[in-house]
């Protein structure tokens, strides 16, 4: 197997996306550039660049890298029409002997194609996509990572595809203030994914959904706004030759950055961003706010935040559970197959029950008869359990959380799991079950030997079955 490319921390994607904001640069360089040599130089540096970026193997690079070479090819046939235009007619004709001669500077697009087989090929090679794109997929490892028979057996596909279902039910769950930076891949495990699989992820792969699931929508429109706003600017404001250069290459690396963004996540670091932040910047400073380009670039970042939100909540729709939180970080789960008014709390001490305790509160919801539950998360989110601990009909207690919550409620009932010990303030009657691993519990658990129905209470997970993914099939009721 070809060991993908990547440098300074970056994944192999990052790693692409950075390498095409220097290539998109070279173009801009060999497009305002006079003499063969210079173009030469920065046509052979681009080459090794586009050599780093097959090494990538970076699909979504690729992607990137064609549409936009389209689209500086599409300026360079753009500004030679211009220049065509207003010099047509007598004045423009000149012999093929003044032009070989050097006496007269071609201006006309057909003149030099004519007289200047050099000037031809550079100006050919320097805004083509045709070489650019089979010159990347020269690389034996991206272009076996991109015949049709590696993409209909490539899990990573799927697994995007999965994962970006999940996101949108995220965006759903808290449109207004997200999920937490940091927290948007261990959410998705916990809340989203599968119950059945135990793939990992950082991330959200995708940047739109990452800033979404991590902020909010109102964040991800305004970033929207900006990114298009940006656009917009860059691409309908070419004043002079110099100017227009800049506003292609603004435009270039936003584009860049917003292509990559889609199959993965690019804010991992000040390399990715750095440029970007830079365009965009240079781009409000040259170009002053108009209230019809920011009307549109509005228009068109709610339409998609619009969009994102009403995916989620038709694939959140087939799921019997409806999970959301908000600001306080509290997890919020409403049966949809349970005929209840039952609540179930869960108090998280991820030491005690791992980092999948999400998938474990699931399974047991979809066979238990409890209409909600709420998933406190945090250690220090116990003094607000005291306002709900009285309408409670089951209390989870993790880890820690068992000697920390003192809050006596008569009629709920008590799964510990992991205790350090059983508190005296509840009694023992009220206690459903005591989970822990196959281990002597009985000194660890300070529990006396001499009281058969508390021993009784305590479920023991065997050695070949992991207690952090499997505590919900022992608790008995």
């Amino acid at each position: 197997m070809i060991e993908r490319f990547s440098f300074a921390g970056l994944n192999a994607n990052e790693s692409a996306c950075v390498i095409l904001y220097m290539v998109t640069a070279l173009w801009v360089f060999a497009h305002i550039a006079k003499s063969h040599a210079a173009k030469i130089s920065l046509i052979i540096m681009e080459a090794c660049l586009l050599l780093l970026v097959a090494k990538t193997m970076s699909r979504g690079g690729v992607v990137a890298l064609a549409c936009n070479s389209v689209y500086f090819w599409l300026i360079y046939r753009r500004s030679m029409r211009r220049k065509s235009l207003p010099e047509s007619g007598p004045k423009c004709r000149v012999s093929l002997a003044s032009v070989a001669g050097g006496r007269t500077p071609i201006t006309s697009f057909p003149a030099f194609f004519q007289v200047l087989p050099l000037e031809k090929t550079l100006n050919w090679v320097t805004y083509s996509p045709i070489w650019r794109v089979i010159l990347v997929f020269c690389h034996p490892g991206l272009w076996s990572r991109s015949t049709p028979g590696y993409l209909m057996q490539d899990n990573s596909i799927g697994n995007r595809f999965e994962l970006w279902k999940g996101a949108l039910k995220m965006i759903v769950g808290s449109p207004l203030f997200g999920w937490g930076y940091r927290n948007t891949g261990a959410s998705y495990m916990n809340w989203f994914q599968n119950t059945g699989k135990f793939i990992y992820y950082r991330g959200l792969v995708n940047s739109y959904l990452q800033i979404g699931c991590a902020w909010g929508l109102p964040v991800l429109s305004a970033v929207l706004l900006l990114l298009v706003w940006s656009l917009a600017n860059t691409k309908f404001h070419p004043s002079s030759a110099k100017n227009g250069s800049v506003d292609i290459l603004c435009f270039l690396i936003i584009s860049t950055w917003m292509l990559c963004s889609l199959f993965s996540s690019m804010l991992g670091s000040l390399l990715l961003l750095a440029m970007p932040l830079a365009a965009i910047i240079l781009a409000v400073l040259r170009h002053p706010p108009k209230f019809k380009t920011l009307g549109y670039s509005w228009a068109v970042s709610m339409a998609i935040c619009l969009l994102l939100f009403f995916a989620g909540r038709h694939l959140a729709k087939t799921d019997p559970l409806a999970i959301k939180t908000d600001r306080s970080d509290i997890v919020f789960i409403s049966n949809e197959q349970a005929d209840s008014n039952d609540l179930c709390v869960l108090c998280v001490d991820e030491n005690a029950v791992g980092a999948y305790y999400g998938k474990e509160i699931r399974k047991f919801l979809s066979t238990a008869h409890y209409d909600k539950c709420l998933v406190f998360r945090r250690i220090e989110q116990l003094p607000k359990l005291a306002a709900v601990a009285s309408s409670a009909n089951l209390i989870i207690l993790s880890g820690e959380t068992v000697s920390r919550l003192k809050i006596q409620n008569a009629r709920a009932k008590y799964v510990l799991l992991l205790p350090s010990a059983v508190p005296d303030f509840i009694p023992p009657e009220s206690i459903q079950s005591i989970v822990c691993p196959e281990i002597d519990m009985l000194h660890y658990l300070g529990l006396p030997l001499d009281n058969p129905s508390l021993c009784a209470k305590i479920h023991i997970i065997p050695f070949d079955a992991c207690f952090e993914t499997s505590w919900s099939k022992y608790i008995h009721f």
